[in-house]
């Protein structure tokens, strides 16, 4: 069936799995009973089920109200969240409490966990929404739907016109959806690839920025995950999708690239840029460390090393190193069950 949207008027071919616009993301089919929906209409005519309108959430009015009788001096005013800090702040200059301090803004949605967390580890956030994790996938469900195991893309506008950072778009948000739907922190490769397939994409120059990146992290066993980094711009690229007033988004990985040059440590190893230190330096510090107490393939200290001390190497510098400490006897190594090796002490 098509449909022609109320909103923008864009044809739509309707199948069981489509409820909003792909161009403006307005919902036009009723999510319980699949019927057409009406234009401004606050529900379904046919079943009755509420249409939330995630594009304009409802902000909060709060009041604050002034009284001086010495002179006569009164003041109210009614503000939302967004400016209330901003109006607070002005206030108080007006009858002397001073400036009050102002927090970092990210400027992001945030679900209520992750703000939790966040605060719990000492961040000073100030979020523009802070909604439950049920609300922050009912977000995602716009752009998202779960299929089985699996997801399913509901838009085909990722907001960019470059190859490489749709493939990053879909890829973030595709671990975002398995976070928040699936509950899966961690899932194999292969559901990304999956899922650029399905919009024919997969560069080589992808699959070179996801072994560099700074926002999807790596595990043995070809498992991948969103890092904190990856969160947050996931969450950003989520809010940029599903807001019709954006044309193309702020976010543009292309222009954001590891760079390393080579060095020469002790033992002639290539170096992160402006590190000082040889990647034998890092591995040995993670010796030191007890990393090794338990069994390590050659992806995991890369990965350890990339996320704790903020050092990139190749793995043949890493490999390079491994085999030096298994001659000296500071390591120790044997075959995984995956067929890589792992080094242990």
């Amino acid at each position: 069936m098509i449909l022609n949207c109320f909103s923008c008027g864009n044809a739509t071919n309707i199948t069981d799995k489509t409820f909003f616009c792909p161009k403006c993301l307005k919902q036009i089919v009723c999510k319980t009973c699949s019927e057409p929906l009406i234009k401004d209409a606050i529900g379904c005519i046919a079943c009755g089920t509420p249409i939330l309108d995630f594009a304009k959430p409802q902000l909060k009015l709060n009041e604050i109200e002034f009284e001086q009788k010495g002179d006569t001096k009164k003041f109210k005013a009614s503000f939302t969240d967004v400016v209330g800090h901003d109006l607070v702040a002005t206030f108080g200059g007006l009858v002397g409490i001073g400036n009050l301090p102002r927090k970092k803004s990210l400027g992001i949605i945030l679900p209520k966990s992750t703000m939790e967390l966040q605060l719990k580890n000492g961040e000073d956030i100030e979020a523009i929404e802070e909604l439950d994790d049920d609300d922050f996938s009912e977000i995602l469900n716009s752009v998202l739907k779960m299929d089985g195991d699996g997801l399913v893309f509901q838009t085909v506008n990722f907001k960019t016109t470059k190859t490489l950072n749709r493939e990053i778009r879909i890829a973030l948000l595709t671990l975002l959806g398995y976070k928040y739907l699936h509950n899966a922190e961690e899932v194999k490769r292969s559901k990304i690839t999956e899922a650029l397939k399905k919009f024919k994409l997969g560069s080589s120059a992808f699959r070179s920025w996801i072994t560099k990146s700074e926002e999807i992290g790596q595990k043995s066993g070809g498992l991948v995950f969103l890092t904190p980094n990856g969160l947050k711009s996931s969450i950003e690229i989520l809010k940029e999708v599903i807001n019709p007033n954006v044309n193309i988004g702020l976010i543009d990985f292309s222009k954001t690239r590891i760079k390393r040059k080579k060095g020469t440590g002790d033992d002639g190893d290539e170096t992160k840029k402006g590190s000082g230190k040889s990647p034998k330096e890092y591995v040995m510090k993670l010796v030191s460390e007890g990393f090794f107490q338990s069994k390590r393939n050659s992806s995991d200290i890369i990965q350890h090393l990339k996320v704790n001390h903020a050092a990139v190497f190749k793995t043949p510098a890493i490999t390079t190193v491994l085999g030096r400490l298994i001659t000296d006897k500071t390591l120790k190594r044997e075959k995984g069950e995956s067929g890589k090796y792992v080094y242990f002490i």
